[in-house]
């Protein structure tokens, strides 16, 4: 098959659905990885506000992983910054914060507590994916 010259190639995606974890605590980063890697997820972390925004600019993600107190900007700031950029990418706030403000859920697509089971968080990033894999493609990507 020849392709003409004006043919938009796409680049080749991961076979595996990329996770995006943005959240200033290295340990959790290390757990979220383990864990979501076990369930057949690419992970990339960020431990860094700045290099997570870079990374979500710069990388086809499926979904966003991002807690909500961090010191560069709350989740809040980060979610909003995202949804500029791509506002198709799904956001899950992962916090400990006992109160997620109301602005903020308006924001993000779901919210998983920290300290609570992990497979709570499985079930809303498959939740997600399934959601997304319903939908009919953007046009504008094409």
């Amino acid at each position: 098959m020849v392709r003409m010259l004006s043919e938009k190639v796409a680049a080749p995606r991961p076979e595996k659905p990329v996770l995006l974890c943005i959240d200033d605590a290295l340990p959790v980063l290390d757990v979220l990885t383990c864990f979501l890697e076990k369930y057949g997820y690419s992970v990339l972390t960020s431990p860094d506000v700045k290099h997570g925004l870079t990374l979500f600019e710069t990388t086809d993600v499926d979904i966003v992983i991002l807690d909500n107190d961090m010191p560069e900007m709350s989740g809040h700031e980060v979610a909003l910054a995202m949804k500029r950029i791509k506002p198709a990418v799904p956001i899950i706030m992962h916090s400990g914060a006992p109160e997620i403000p109301e602005k903020t859920l308006k924001v993000v697509d779901a919210i998983v507590p920290k300290g609570t089971d992990l497979q709570l968080l499985i079930s809303e990033v498959t939740g997600i994916m399934a959601a997304h894999a319903t939908r009919p493609a953007n046009p504008s990507n094409t």
